[in-house]
């Protein structure tokens, strides 16, 4: 079975792909208690997300999953054989994390939306650090973003 959030289809990808799971310093807390980081909805659309989610993640328990990679700004992923590194965006989660692809591509889980336009996340654990983070996002400049959510577009200013 597959969900609509990442943290739910962890243990089942990692189980099927044979991969390790890497999580963002600052999320380990989440990965046995998803509820332990307040969420908070960023508008009227953002506040009605929140309570659609929260009340999924009552009615569908994660599978319990072990993170084997801590992952932090800055961090290369050349050992993984990937021409990148980490970006650190927290806002939406305290350990919310990009992926700087041959400073091509970003992919940012979360931090930023695509469901009906591209925009800062519509959850937030942290408010000030997600638009911290969507500035740190904008400054990169040429880059395509990818979204956890939503179709991919070009790198824009976010705030």
């Amino acid at each position: 079975m597959y969900y609509t959030d990442h943290i739910q289809n962890t243990a089942v990808l990692s189980k099927r792909l044979n991969v390790p799971i890497a999580i963002g310093i600052g999320d380990e807390e989440l990965v046995d208690d998803n509820t332990l980081q307040s969420m908070y909805g960023r508008g009227a659309m953002g506040k009605i997300l929140c309570y659609f989610s929260q009340k999924a993640i009552k009615s569908n328990p994660i599978e319990k999953f072990k993170p084997t990679i801590f992952l932090k700004d800055g961090d290369s992923l050349e050992r993984f054989g990937i021409k990148g590194k980490i970006l650190g965006i927290p806002g939406h989660t305290k350990g919310s994390i990009g992926i700087d692809v041959k400073q091509r591509d970003l992919f940012v889980g979360d931090s930023l939306m695509n469901m009906l336009n591209p925009t800062l996340s519509l959850l937030y654990e942290n408010k000030m650090q997600l638009e911290l983070s969507a500035s740190k996002i904008s400054d990169l400049g040429n880059r395509v973003i990818h979204f956890g959510h939503g179709k991919s577009v070009q790198n824009r200013k976010w705030i």
